[in-house]
């Protein structure tokens, strides 16, 4: 009859004392990360970021969208325009386009709507001194 092996005993201990100490100092940290996680997470949730809040502005949102938009589609499409002669319709068109790219057709429309900046020459001294009233001399 063979003799019984001791060696399968002994592995049987090593995970057993393995098992044990991952049932006691590892699980109980275990435990305690994740106490503290869901700790975090119920801060947040209450505090931080509370869903409830924000679907209650998220729908306030939707309903203020819903009952303005109509009205402010309709200020956005009012006809502002009042010029009668070509050149200031066409500057008034210009500026009304909502381009930001058409600067120099802005230019233009303005210098065809008001003619060229006169340079400082062109008024008499006196003039340039009535207009501007803070300036010394």
């Amino acid at each position: 009859m063979p003799q019984p092996a001791d060696a399968q005993s002994g592995i049987l201990s090593g995970i057993q004392a393995i098992l044990s100490a991952i049932n006691g100092m590892i699980q109980t940290a275990l435990t305690s990360i994740n106490m503290s996680r869901t700790a975090v997470n119920n801060l947040q949730q209450i505090v931080a970021w509370p869903q409830g809040l924000i679907n209650q502005a998220k729908a306030q949102v939707t309903q203020m969208i819903g009952q303005y938009r109509t009205r402010m589609s309709n200020l956005f499409h009012v006809n502002l325009n009042s010029a009668t002669l070509p050149n200031p319709q066409a500057f008034e068109a210009v500026i009304q386009d909502h381009k930001v790219s058409n600067f120099s057709s802005l230019t233009r429309a303005c210098g065809n709507t008001y003619g060229l900046i006169p340079v400082s020459t062109a008024a008499n001294p006196t003039d340039r001194a009535m207009s501007d009233m803070d300036a010394t001399t």
